[in-house]
């Protein structure tokens, strides 16, 4: 029989229990638990609370950074010098709820600023005395927003109220439960966007100075595989983005072109370390993407090591047409096939599918020239909600297999290759590499001649390999046998959207920058809404004149830029 857990009082503080000699053996564990930051829980034995400590030895940001890493499921309690309570709600590591009386900007405000609304409503907003959930009933009744919208701009005060906390004195003290998360409406936080945010504000600390130290003697550049449209970016951070992408360069270098303040730029690269956006050329092999597409950030166990161990991959890669065929097929799909699960898969593994579909398909991570499929990926969602809530109910999920052997006996059948390349597809997309790859190379076998599998193969084999790190005017020959396919594939068919974005791609990788410009150009004119495709073009032009000039010119001009 266990002990019940005493629940602490609201004017006392919870007190650690002092450890047992005897069941902690060596004086040195103590010690060494003690400088961790993150301590495990020594009053009493709740399995569900693993660790709690307090924000002087473990500041917010990097909290919340290691339990996403970890992909944590549960709750973190806060109480801050006060003695008032902030629970945030977790769900593979990404905050979909808090519990708090933080306050921030009104509601009306929030979505004139995204603009949802004008200013004319947001004055009747203002004469209401309504709670947040009737404004909000109230907005979509009166259809002055869509329940898709309404949803966003409540994922966007969540980041808000979260930035908030970042605040929180050292001596606030947290505790983390595991537990599943139970909530009607999770509304996911773009927590990336709240990292870059914490970083951006430690950029002043002892450890950014060390961090950018470590940096100043290598050279930088972007992740090959790094997705930045989700980091709320600046317009000085994005130019040091732009300037990151075009070529490697020092920290020194980047200070001197002049592309913002000094502080500002120090502090960016810092912020895009931490989140291992960052490729420092080490000669050791890259880091394998994570088997599902859930942000992860490698910890580091050493705080003088350099904070770039892989890279952060955070967007689904799809288009209109991807959205529109996955509409298509889930018209026709079971349950079971909607969320890629076997019929004999346990409900954890269906509850994994689902988190992992929706992580894909949920409305808020459309890219922006997408918004208006939101609705449409909105239903999707519902549909794969409901594919889980009922092969999670064992009842439900009975009778349903039971419905399904009587209507479609043959619903175990041989996939022809439409229906492996789709498998393919949506495994490229949650970057199940070797899943995907083994799918393509059935493709390929079945039809020599499918493009659009021969092109995602050499794409992904490419993927493989370690960039090189070149300057301005080298050449490399390292994705020459991708790009052979992929000049095939393009021979063939020179409309091929993908086939050609990433020969430009791998272009640009090996050196052949005019090549490269020369296929981006195509897919712009191919998809004027590719914006990966346009930005590509319009670096390459901004760079145009410093390619055409001597390299003494060029280094006066950019002293010159930066003097002014």
């Amino acid at each position: 029989m266990t002990a019940p857990i005493r629940k602490p009082s609201s004017d006392k503080r919870p007190r650690l229990r002092a450890p047992d000699r005897r069941t902690t053996g060596r004086r040195g564990r103590v010690a060494r638990r003690s400088a961790s930051g993150v301590q495990p829980y020594l009053g009493g034995t709740p399995t569900a609370l693993i660790a709690e400590g307090t924000l002087g030895s473990r500041s917010l940001v990097f909290l919340l950074r290691d339990l996403l890493d970890r992909e944590i499921e549960g709750t973190l309690n806060l109480v801050d010098e006060r003695g008032k309570r902030h629970e945030i709600d977790l769900v593979a590591g990404v905050p979909v709820a808090l519990r708090s009386d933080v306050g921030i900007e009104p509601l009306a405000t929030t979505l004139v600023r995204l603009g949802l609304i004008t200013i004319d409503h947001r004055k009747r907003f203002g004469r209401s005395n309504a709670s947040e959930d009737e404004l909000c009933r109230h907005a979509v009744e009166q259809r002055l927003v869509t329940a898709s919208q309404m949803h966003g701009a409540l994922c966007h005060r969540l980041l808000l109220k979260l930035e908030r906390l970042l605040s929180l004195g050292e001596q606030t003290r947290f505790s983390l439960r595991r537990q599943a998360v139970a909530i009607d409406e999770p509304r996911p936080c773009n927590v990336l966007a709240l990292l870059m945010r914490g970083f951006r504000r430690l950029a002043h600390t002892e450890r950014a100075n060390e961090v950018l130290g470590h940096l100043a003697d290598g050279e930088l550049s972007l992740h090959p595989r790094a997705d930045l449209r989700f980091l709320g970016l600046t317009d000085t951070e994005r130019d040091v983005v732009d300037a990151l992408g075009a070529a490697t360069a020092t920290l020194d270098e980047l200070l001197d072109l002049g592309v913002g303040p000094p502080p500002v730029v120090r502090a960016a690269i810092y912020a895009l370390a931490e989140l291992r956006f960052l490729d420092l050329g080490r000669t050791a092999p890259p880091v394998a993407v994570p088997s599902d597409e859930h942000v992860t950030a490698g910890r580091l166990s050493d705080p003088g090591q350099a904070p770039v161990e892989r890279a952060l991959v955070a967007s689904p890669l799809y288009d209109e047409v991807d959205v529109r065929r996955r509409l298509d097929e889930i018209e026709h799909q079971t349950y079971f096939e909607m969320l890629g699960v076997d019929v004999g898969a346990d409900i954890e593994a269906v509850r994994q599918a689902h988190l992992r579909e929706l992580y894909v398909w949920h409305p808020d991570r459309l890219p922006g020239h997408l918004a208006h499929l939101r609705a449409e990926v909105a239903r999707l969602c519902v549909r794969l909600g409901e594919a889980c809530r009922v092969l999670t109910d064992p009842e439900q999920r009975e009778r349903y297999v039971e419905g399904l052997q009587q209507s479609r006996p043959d619903a175990v059948h041989e996939p022809d290759i439409d229906e492996l390349f789709a498998r393919a597809e949506v495994a490229f997309r949650r970057r199940e590499v070797d899943e995907a790859e083994g799918l393509l190379v059935r493709v390929c076998s079945m039809d020599r001649h499918h493009l659009n599998a021969r092109a995602l193969l050499a794409w992904l084999r490419a993927e493989a390999l370690t960039p090189p790190r070149l300057r301005l005017g080298q050449t490399s020959m390292i994705y020459a046998e991708s790009l052979e396919i992929l000049d095939a594939v393009v021979r063939e068919d020179p409309n091929l959207e993908k086939a050609r974005y990433w020969r430009g791609q791998l272009l640009k990788r090996s050196g052949f920058l005019r090549e490269a410009h020369a296929d981006f150009k195509a897919v712009v004119s191919l998809n004027p809404r590719n914006v990966g495709a346009e930005r590509e073009v319009r670096l390459f032009e901004a760079r145009q004149p410093r390619l055409e000039e001597p390299a003494w010119r060029r280094w006066l001009t950019t002293r010159r830029h930066g003097e002014r």
